[in-house]
């Protein structure tokens, strides 16, 4: 048999493996640990959170009222956020809520400006439920309420991550500033009022981290260490936050999807940890040009391979995009002007162009192969990196219902490029495919 361990070694190793295990992140840098809750004890570290909001209010039209016995430890070393049907009262609101679930924040007790916030979460699977993990300012206690927590003055609010159910697999972040009223701007990771962008598989069924990286005028958004949005403006936050997790009910936002699956509950929201840092992202790390990101995430269309048209860059107009007109008459990704649905780019015009990011894996000679659909002629034009000569033309009547048309001898180099298409005429583009010219011509 091998020896017994002392109580004095089994001290020492319980404490490496707690230092170890909240000293952990996901991402490359010299970091010092600020602030964490492994959720271990029996309820809640009022040291550390408070239970539900200080300012006593509910917000976005939700249904719930936050209280503390829907904060619900089992002993496993996670929070769940229990929202259930149950008809409650949240002192000193007088009103009645048809709905309970939890909510903590660290107001009064932590705030911190700049470094890395994480939290690793399982997030909920009932119709109607809306899971946040955010930040929100906190100047300090000498400041009056609507100052000290104000989005303007370098104030704003970091959404980490939300969640709506409905979304399946995807999830949105999003910076919002300069208040909620007719000057509120927000820079969001959704492709639209209603479009979440960034996809984890496994979302509601297993535990996922949700990061932000901030410094003075970036700030980055990652999932399980991948990144998947960010900004780089003078106009990033610039005071301490707060950290905020709630799981609300119903609102503004989840019941344009239709009402609250009761049948569902209760369901939870399930937070095995969360850590903040103190330090600086490894220099190493590239910093993208969030005005030209790639669709998925940030990861490169594979070529060869299939790009729907509908995946273009994220960005800014004349940069990532051009539209002509700068309203948008899609449904999907509603926001810049492109005209979109859901599985196709749709009412293109003279000279609009979109912007695609991909990774060539072998250089070489490619068929590239559009589907689309248009009433008269329509022609794509296919530009690599901004050189100023198209590498191939893609030009048919290609009728009311959806038609391909290929065209070959597309030169590409190794390595990730940028690829344009821009438009003549009006047609809808459902995708493009890039085949090796070798692969192509094989029976």
């Amino acid at each position: 048999m091998p020896p017994t361990a002392t109580p004095f070694l089994c001290a020492l190793f319980v404490m490496a493996l707690t230092l170890s295990s909240a000293s952990a992140q996901t991402l490359p840098g010299d970091w010092t640990l600020t602030f964490s809750d492994e959720f271990d004890g029996p309820s809640l570290d009022t040291s550390k959170w408070r239970s539900g909001y200080h300012f006593n209010a509910v917000i976005n039209k939700e249904r719930q009222h936050y209280v503390p016995e829907n904060l619900v430890f089992e002993g496993n070393g996670v929070l769940k956020f229990r929202a259930e049907k149950r008809t409650v009262t949240a002192p000193p609101m007088k009103f009645e809520q048809p709905y309970a679930s939890g909510a903590i924040e660290t107001w009064d007790r932590f705030s911190q400006k700049y470094g890395l916030f994480e939290a690793r979460i399982k997030m909920p699977k009932t119709h109607g439920l809306w899971g946040g993990f955010w930040l929100m300012p906190d100047r300090g206690p000498d400041l009056p309420h609507d100052k000290r927590m104000s989005t303007f003055d370098g104030g704003m609010e970091f959404d980490i991550a939300e969640y709506l159910p409905v979304w399946g697999n995807f999830y949105h972040t999003a910076m919002i500033y300069d208040g909620y009223g007719p000057r509120k701007k927000a820079r969001s990771g959704g492709g639209g009022s209603h479009s979440p962008r960034h996809e984890v598989p496994g979302i509601s069924e297993e535990f996922h981290t949700y990061s932000l990286y901030w410094e003075e005028g970036l700030a980055m958004f990652f999932v399980d260490g991948r990144l998947v949005d960010g900004w780089k403006d003078e106009r990033v936050a610039s005071v301490p936050m707060h950290v905020i997790l709630c799981l609300a009910v119903g609102g503004q936002w989840p019941e344009t999807y239709g009402p609250v699956d009761d049948a569902g509950l209760p369901d939870s929201m399930d937070v095995d940890w969360v850590r903040v840092y103190r330090g600086k992202l490894d220099p190493a790390f590239p910093v993208p040009d969030f005005d030209n990101f790639p669709y998925a995430a940030g990861v490169p269309a594979e070529v060869p391979g299939t790009i729907q048209a509908e995946h273009w860059n994220y960005g800014k107009e004349g940069i990532a995009f051009h539209d002509a007109d700068k309203k948008s008459h899609g449904s999907f990704r509603n926001k810049g002007g492109v005209d979109a649905e859901p599985e196709y780019v749709t009412k293109t015009a003279d000279g609009e162009w979109l912007n695609y990011t991909v990774r060539v894996a072998n250089p070489g000679t490619y068929r590239l192969t559009a589907r689309g659909r248009s009433a008269g002629p329509a022609a794509i034009e296919v530009l690599l990196d901004d050189r100023p000569e198209p590498l191939t033309r893609v030009s048919a009547t290609w009728g009311g219902d959806w038609s391909e048309h290929s065209t070959g001898g597309v030169e590409l180099p190794v390595g990730d490029h940028i690829l344009k298409l821009r438009f003549t005429g009006t047609m809808d583009l459902d995708w493009i495919r890039l085949d090796s010219a070798l692969a192509a011509s094989t029976p």
